[in-house]
């Protein structure tokens, strides 16, 4: 399983781009969608399921404190754009 979680700036490619690449290699993927992108967001929220099986890709959006409980997940890759400040 991946984890890709997209920039808070909203740069689209930065989101789907590991995503073709973790799917293609036969990866499932959760997608963590930035709050700061609200509109992105939801239509990603509606597109993805629509699309595309839960167990393949899922999408979320939440806090800090949800990332967090995310990451408790065991993920065998993880995709981040980001700065190290964050990152720690």
């Amino acid at each position: 399983m991946t984890l890709i979680i997209g920039p808070f700036n909203g740069p689209l490619i930065l989101l789907l781009d590991p995503a073709i690449t973790a799917l293609s290699a036969g990866n499932p993927c959760i997608l963590k969608l930035a709050e700061s992108i609200p509109a992105t967001t939801t239509l990603l929220q509606e597109l993805i399921p629509k699309y595309f099986e839960p167990n393949s890709v899922t999408a979320v959006s939440g806090s800090r404190e949800d990332v967090t409980e995310l990451l408790k997940l065991p993920f065998d890759f993880m995709f981040f754009t980001g700065s190290v400040k964050v990152v720690r």
